[in-house]
């Protein structure tokens, strides 16, 4: 729904969108009459299953974000951990290469 709303709308247009039930079409859309429009009708509960399945959508995203960003920091971590461990190693061997100097 919003994806067709959005279609249509220009720059410096506006949208209405309303919850309406109706017996008879006519009655909303004169209302409406006095002003330049155009009616799109969904069924609200095809509408309620799309905004349903979005936030499902929207909850997975988020789910696999948070999971990318933690492999990513769990990378970071590692590679930092190595590093460290190199250093202390060459450290190690500068120690050991003084004292058979000695």
């Amino acid at each position: 729904m919003m994806e067709q709303v959005s279609q249509k709308l220009g720059d410096g247009d506006t949208a209405l969108i309303a919850l309406v039930m109706e017996d008879d079409k006519n009655i909303f859309d004169a209302r409406l009459g006095n002003f330049q429009t155009d009616i799109i009708r969904q069924d609200a509960a095809l509408v309620a299953q799309e905004i349903e399945d979005a936030r499902e959508l929207q909850i997975e995203m988020e789910r696999e974000a948070r999971r990318k960003i933690h492999e990513k920091n769990r990378m970071e971590r590692k590679k930092e951990i190595e590093e460290k461990r190199l250093k202390i190693k060459a450290d190690f061997e500068k120690v050991k290469n003084k004292l058979n100097r000695i």
